[in-house]
């Protein structure tokens, strides 16, 4: 799914925070790096004698029934003696790489390095959802609220015996 110059990726084999989480990169992969066929970034991918670059797991899906590797894109079979060229993603180029917060359609306009992206979702971005039983709103906006529904009573207070320094949400 395109939109302009930028382009949603998902990442798999990178780390936890990254993997299989749409990433909207500013600007696009090569395509080199990106499954023909199911679309994720994987960190190793394989080049077909065909040309087209698959993931490990979609490769899987070249044996044909009578064990002749094929492309799944185009049934272009190839000779034995043919190889696929395995080929590793360059981690630290592709972390470098600049992306939009997870938060982008709550408002957040930041944009940041691969690498820095997960910290600022968790650590720094005021733009979370919570829900309301009637609104969907941003997690900094409760406070602020002035709908007609029970969610203009919320009240945060801290819990003053609580050495952990939480946040009690109370209904009144």
């Amino acid at each position: 799914m395109s939109c302009g110059k930028e382009r949603l990726y998902a990442l798999v084999g990178f780390s936890e925070e990254l993997d299989r989480r749409p990433l909207r990169f500013i600007e696009p992969i090569a395509p080199a790096w990106v499954c023909s066929l199911c679309g994720v970034v994987a960190r190793t991918s394989g080049i077909l004698p065909c040309g087209h670059c698959l993931c490990k797991p979609c490769y899987q899906l070249c044996v044909t029934e009578d064990n002749r590797p094929a492309c799944p894109l185009d049934s272009d079979a190839w000779p034995p003696d043919d190889t696929v060229s395995w080929k590793d993603v360059p981690v630290q180029s592709l972390f470098k790489r600049e992306v939009k917060c997870w938060n982008e359609d709550n408002g957040c306009q930041v944009i940041a390095a691969v690498s820095q992206i997960s910290r600022h979702y968790h650590h720094v971005c005021q733009h979370h959802s919570a829900c309301c039983p009637k609104h969907y709103i941003i997690f900094f906006q409760i406070l602020l609220l002035q709908l007609p529904c029970r969610a203009q009573w919320l009240v945060a207070a801290k819990i003053s015996n609580d050495t952990s320094d939480s946040i009690k949400f109370k209904f009144g």
